[in-house]
């Protein structure tokens, strides 16, 4: 009788790297899930001129790497990070969130030192970048309708939500998010709360029933 436990397969560890300068921050949700569905997520880090990339220091997660205000700095950085990356770090697959062709050399020569390539990009990215890549997906961005124009406050509610993980942000939770990023509180709001408010657009947000981890997302027609 074989008496050795059995041990589940050991997940591939991954390196998620994302061109902040041709990407928008309205994607980081969709980029971590996709990317997580690739394995462990080891390294998760967005490359830019941070004046430019405003949005993605509040990605949660993703550490934002600063690459000054040189010509074409950020592609020069994801791609040294990425080669140095493969030699001195335990990974096996490699996330690269971008639409820009320039990156299809770098996807071809991980690939060709065994790694598995992920890319993510928008529909405009080129067949080029997309073949070089083991598998690409693209993303889909969240179109609101003309019926549905949204005033200042909802942009910001919409934006905190499409920048979470899982496109969702728990309601207890609103309160710190809004003001620490857009000084707003809710109490000067006619409605006093986050839940009186949320649900008086519910064509626009979908809430948890009442609970201390009721979460909210944005309404299927929305997203």
């Amino acid at each position: 009788m074989n008496t050795n436990p059995v041990h589940p397969p050991k997940k591939p560890s991954v390196a998620l790297l994302i061109d902040g300068e041709n990407i928008p921050v309205s994607f980081a949700g969709q980029i971590l899930l996709n990317a997580s569905k690739a394995g462990n997520l080891t390294i998760k880090r967005v490359y830019g001129n941070a004046a430019r990339i405003t949005g993605w220091d509040a990605a949660p997660g993703i550490r934002l790497i600063h690459s000054g205000s040189i010509k074409n700095g950020a592609d020069i950085l994801l791609s040294i990070e990425a080669i140095d990356t493969s030699f001195t770090r335990q990974i096996d697959t490699f996330v690269i969130a971008t639409s820009d062709q320039d990156f299809s050399h770098l996807a071809h020569g991980l690939r060709e030192r065994g790694f598995r390539v992920v890319g993510l990009g928008e529909p405009k990215a080129p067949d080029a970048f997309r073949r070089a890549c083991s598998v690409f997906t693209e993303l889909r961005a969240i179109t609101v309708s003309a019926s549905k124009k949204l005033d200042k406050l909802d942009q910001q509610i919409h934006e905190l939500i499409q920048i979470s993980t899982k496109n969702e942000v728990q309601i207890s939770q609103l309160s710190n998010l809004m003001k620490d990023k857009y000084s707003f509180k809710i109490s000067d709001h006619d409605m006093k709360t986050w839940r009186k408010y949320l649900e008086s657009k519910d064509k626009l947000y979908q809430c948890d029933p009442k609970g201390p981890s009721a979460k909210v997302r944005l309404a299927p027609e929305v997203t």
